[in-house]
């Protein structure tokens, strides 16, 4: 069993391995025949109230990113604040978008919820809630385009659309069987080791989906704001979900590079590939980097000034039940 699972990670890495190599040859072979002085005359060519439009939809997205973590809350039995969790969860999201999820998105989370008097096993069920709301949302918004409205792939590809279809469909059973466990399940109750989880309820359940869901669009709607007219916005969402399942096989802190990848492979032989190109600067500029200068200076209060200020927290959730329970 051991050597097939080594066997299982090897093959797995050669796959990752592969992939990246494709990406990175295509990516240079783009590069060397695109216009950059063009595509520098696009980013300028933006109106102002297109950028403030890309910014709103930016905010509105990180903190509905952030509510994930007021669900966990409830789910993990602390008391911290809540603009406290939004916080965490704000800074979180900025540096797991640019450093990737281990790095970014757990190991802030872990370090900020420890240093305000969170134990492990809470920390690990927020984690836990809201790495399950992510992916409930995304099978819903994904699995729902690739089945009424799935892009249109290359000729080369090895996939066509009735795959692309299929996949949809799977992606949406997956959620009906995830929201069926919810509701119907007799155990409820897991246990890893020392980390103890229960099952949301369906109606927690069916209030992630909503939040990622939305948390999904509105992604897709920043990048769609930055695109050329005419662009349809079930292109963008569909292009742009299927690179989120490309990203997932190589692993790149924020589909970097393979989001281009894919978008230029699918959008340019319609839409012209220097404004294409522009706009995904542009989404990687206020959606990814743009975050970050909030995002360091409040690690920094979270660190320091509200480090102090952990213990009475810790005190009130300890009367309440020693790191607290589980709450669906």
């Amino acid at each position: 069993m051991d050597r097939k699972r080594h066997w299982g990670r090897q093959a797995g890495r050669l796959i990752a391995i592969v992939f990246f190599a494709g990406v990175a040859l295509l990516l240079a072979d783009r590069a060397r025949n695109i216009d950059w002085s063009a595509v520098g005359l696009a980013l300028r060519s933006y109106q102002l109230p297109i950028l403030l439009q890309a910014l709103l939809l930016t905010v509105l997205g990180h903190l509905v990113f952030g509510a994930y973590d007021l669900i966990g809350r409830r789910y993990a039995g602390h008391h911290l604040p809540a603009r406290r969790v939004l916080a965490i969860a704000g800074v979180s999201y900025a540096f797991n978008l640019n450093l990737g999820a281990m790095l970014g998105g757990m190991g802030f989370r872990y370090r900020l919820y420890s240093r305000q008097g969170l134990g492990t096993r809470q920390i690990l069920r927020v984690l836990a809630l809201a790495l399950a709301t992510n992916w409930t949302g995304y099978l819903l918004v994904a699995g729902t385009v690739f089945v009424l409205a799935p892009p249109e792939l290359p000729a080369r590809w090895p996939v066509n659309g009735l795959a692309l279809r299929g996949a949809g469909l799977l992606l949406l059973a997956l959620l009906a069987a995830w929201l069926a466990m919810c509701a119907f399940a007799r155990r409820r109750d897991w246990h890893f080791r020392k980390l103890h989880l229960r099952l949301p309820s369906l109606p927690m359940a069916l209030l992630q989906v909503a939040l990622s869901a939305l948390s999904w669009s509105l992604i897709a709607l920043t990048l769609f704001s930055l695109m050329p007219d005419p662009m349809p916005l079930a292109t963008v969402m569909g292009a742009y979900y299927l690179a989120t399942l490309a990203t997932l096989v190589i692993r790149v802190p924020g589909g970097l590079g393979v989001v281009e990848a894919v978008f230029l492979a699918l959008l340019s032989p319609v839409y012209p590939e220097v404004q294409v190109l522009a706009a995904l600067l542009a989404w990687r500029a206020i959606w990814f980097l743009l975050p970050l200068l909030p995002a360091i200076p409040l690690c920094l209060l979270l660190e320091t000034r509200w480090r102090g200020q952990h213990e009475a927290t810790h005190s009130v959730g300890a009367a309440l039940g020693r790191e607290g329970r589980p709450s669906c």
